[in-house]
């Protein structure tokens, strides 16, 4: 993946597409945090309040955003648990089309 190239892709999409962007890097970021151990709760809850606003309740980016939330915070910390949600995140990720996605947050205001 590459990120600076996907940050430069954000300025020629719509608003809807910008937002759906940003919940994208937040969800990698938790993701590949994950993955090492090292993702703060705060970054977690962040990203899900970002999915969640974006996609709403019915998608499958917010069931697995709401599934990795599940297995981190009953996983106590246990890497493998974290490392198996992180790669299953990231594959939810990388299979949602980001350009077209509805938008559900106002980021006009």
């Amino acid at each position: 993946m590459n990120v600076l190239t996907e940050y430069r892709d954000v300025h020629a999409m719509p608003v809807s597409g910008v937002v759906s962007v940003r919940a994208r890097f937040s969800m990698l970021a938790v993701a590949y945090g994950a993955k090492a151990a090292t993702v703060a709760p705060e970054a977690i809850d962040q990203a899900g309040a970002l999915v969640f606003q974006t996609f709403g309740p019915d998608h499958d980016l917010t069931r697995e955003m709401e599934h990795f939330i599940d297995t981190v915070t009953e996983g106590n910390g246990r890497p493998e648990l974290w490392n198996d949600a992180g790669d299953r995140l990231l594959r939810a990720v990388h299979r949602t089309t980001w350009c077209g996605a509805p938008a559900r947050v106002d980021v006009d205001g």
